[in-house]
């Protein structure tokens, strides 16, 4: 019966009651009037488990798309969108949409059993709404696409088997024992994982693996012990069982639905009315497409949701143009996220007024955003933090608490402070704050509400010497008492080249992450051609949290990548000023020095002023950037952080 337009059978389906197949929502009751009388109850022949009258279909196969799983079981993927969820019968199912698109293996197994088929046999005679005037727009909204002509009774299995291999260098091998494992039913039609299923082998193969096993079943009663959980065995036992579970306890499965164009009454009725039904068949595999986009956009978002709600367990992807860890990028980002997928609804709405014109409207890949998103540390357990006890005290650094005696080698030198009354140890309470920061920063200034907070005084950023050569503006800045307390952890060194371009500062944006930004694992420098000499266009510092990128893009004549493994730091740098052309100097030389003893190099040194940099005053390595830049980058210094 593959000719027949089926729907997931609910209580509320009465024959003849209007149908949109679309979404898979009932309309207008009594849309054609169906008798008793003229309904035919139909068993199907006898062959099924003890001899009772059933059509049995089992099925097996690897699936790559949540489509697919959802076409099988004739859910409407356009009402999948508008829902959010994979629902049948108005009842969520328990398919983890994001293991499903984690898992290196997905797997759809099926048993279909059919006892009998309730059809009408004469041609119903269609009802329309007297005295309503009607055009094709309004009679779809009021009666849909089609009406439920029948019922089919019997039961219907879906379980889906999603596979994490654990080891990833084991992945191939994994997935060649499991495909060979699960090829549906034997010769004599008893469901099979597949001969030597029970062998080492395959047992071996699981055991590499995280396995999730969800079963959705309509029919057959209870067709598993409670005391037993869902697992791939089980699943196969209940598999195997189900025809003779369903042959005692069946029950209706599927709505059979008639287009309205294949009622005489109603193209009589619909020609004299200049009424027209739409088609959806043509829309079917987009509309597919599009809740698979719609899917991953959903796990995209939660998995953004998971780096909002532990930002320390996170560093920045690989990939061209990450998403930083800033509240503000997170934040943006998200909204960018829920645009996408309100675009895809927006599409689906469009397509149920007129499926033959569907609306222009530009998708982007959410591939592009998967790659885009920050991703796991290597490092870190699933629940663990990633943040070291210093680098959750240095969340809090720049305060004292007013009734922590401060000691006579501390910063400012001084007396104890006078504590103001606590209600509870001052101890216990930092204790408690430290370990909830990383974690979530709201509920850390609930634990310190109520602790009165000192200011330590303003550190030395720069040397005096240092100071004197930068510009006037730059030199406010790093004389500013909150900007020496706000950025204690820098050290900020003169500039090479000419001020001309945009200000820009790294520190300001390495403070901006939730959690504390590590040291750079990647500096790349690129040079285009500058008035008969190079100098540079473009500098980039790559952290596991974030990307600071600073010039222009475009055609480049050289370029620099310097690799840092962990534990590397840069500790010296040359920069060599440009002789000055079209009023810029900007950077014609730079040569870095790391403490793994990398020296890598770009632009020509002859004839060019070079200023050599290394950490002072306690710092251990480059931190970042600061300078100008507008088409190329106009003026560079270094910032050394400890």
């Amino acid at each position: 019966m593959v000719h027949l337009l089926l729907a997931p059978y609910n209580d509320s389906m009465q024959l003849g009651q209007g149908f949109n197949s679309f979404l898979h929502k009932p309309c207008i009751d009594g849309a054609v009037d169906i008798p008793e009388s003229s309904l035919q109850t139909q068993a199907v022949k006898a062959g099924g488990a003890g001899n009772v009258s059933q059509v049995v279909s089992y099925s097996s196969r690897f699936v790559e798309k949540i489509s697919e799983v959802v076409r099988s079981m004739n859910i409407s993927a356009a009402s999948s969108i508008k829902s959010g969820t994979i629902e049948v019968s108005g009842n969520s199912l328990s398919v983890d949409e994001a293991k499903f698109a984690a898992s290196d293996l997905n797997a759809v197994i099926s048993v279909k059993v059919i006892n009998q088929t309730t059809t009408t046999l004469k041609n119903p005679k269609f009802c329309p709404l007297e005295g309503v005037k009607m055009n094709s727009q309004r009679f779809f909204e009021k009666f849909g696409d089609c009406y439920v002509s029948g019922f089919m009774e019997g039961g219907d299995l879906h379980g889906i088997v999603s596979v994490k291999v654990l080891d990833a260098t084991k992945k191939s091998e994994v997935e060649s024992v499991l495909k060979g494992q699960m090829n549906g039913a034997g010769n004599s039609g008893e469901f099979i994982l597949g001969e030597g299923s029970g062998t080492s082998a395959f047992t071996a193969a699981l055991s590499q693996t995280e396995t999730t096993v969800t079963v959705n079943w309509s029919g057959g009663g209870q067709i598993k012990p409670d005391t037993e959980d869902w697992s791939l065995d089980t699943l196969v036992k209940a598999a195997a069982s189900f025809p003779s579970r369903v042959a005692s306890c069946p029950q209706r499965t599927w709505a059979i639905l008639t287009r309205y164009d294949n009622n005489r009454s109603f193209v009589e009725w619909a020609d004299k009315h200049d009424i027209e039904v739409p088609d959806f068949n043509r829309v079917q595999q987009a509309t597919s497409d599009l809740l698979d986009n719609f899917m991953e956009y959903k796990n995209n978002l939660a998995r953004l949701n998971s780096v909002m709600a532990n930002p320390a367990a996170f560093k920045l992807s690989p990939y061209k143009d990450p998403v930083g860890l800033t509240v503000k990028a997170l934040v943006d980002e998200r909204k960018l996220l829920k645009d996408e997928m309100s675009k895809i609804s927006y599409i689906i709405d469009n397509l149920n007024k007129d499926p033959l014109q569907p609306p222009l409207v530009e998708i982007k890949n959410p591939i592009l955003w998967a790659c885009r998103l920050p991703v796991p540390i290597d490092s870190v357990t699933p629940g663990a933090s990633s943040v070291s006890t210093a680098d959750r005290i240095a969340v809090l650094g720049g305060f004292a608490f007013v009734n922590d005696p401060i000691s006579s080698d501390s910063p400012s030198g001084g007396a104890p402070i006078v504590a103001a009354p606590v209600a509870a140890p001052l101890e216990s309470a930092v204790k408690s704050a430290i370990d909830n920061v990383a974690q979530n920063t709201t509920d850390m200034a609930k634990d310190l509400k109520g602790y009165a907070f000192a200011p330590l005084p303003p550190a030395n950023i720069t040397t005096p010497g240092l100071a004197a050569e930068m510009s006037p503006a730059d030199r406010e800045w790093v004389n500013d008492d909150e900007n020496k307390r706000a950025y204690a952890e820098f050290r900020f060194d003169r500039h090479t080249g000419s001020d001309s371009g945009g200000r820009f500062n790294d520190a300001i944006e390495l403070k901006k992450p939730m959690v504390p930004v590590t040291w750079p694992q990647r500096i790349e420098i690129r040079m285009l051609s500058w008035g008969g000499h190079n100098i540079a266009r473009s500098v980039d510092v790559v952290y596991d949290q974030l990307r600071l990128s600073h010039g222009s893009e475009g055609t480049v004549i050289d370029s620099l990548i310097v690799h840092l493994v962990p534990g590397e730091k840069i500790n010296r740098i040359r920069l060599g000023a440009g002789p000055e052309t079209w009023g810029v100097k900007g950077v014609a030389f730079a040569e870095i020095y790391t403490t793994s003893g990398q020296v890598c190099r770009i632009g020509d040194e002859d004839g060019h002023h070079i200023t050599d940099y290394y950490p002072f005053d306690g710092a251990d390595g480059f931190k970042g950037w600061w300078g100008s830049a507008g088409d190329v980058i106009d003026q560079l210094a270094p910032i050394w952080g400890h």
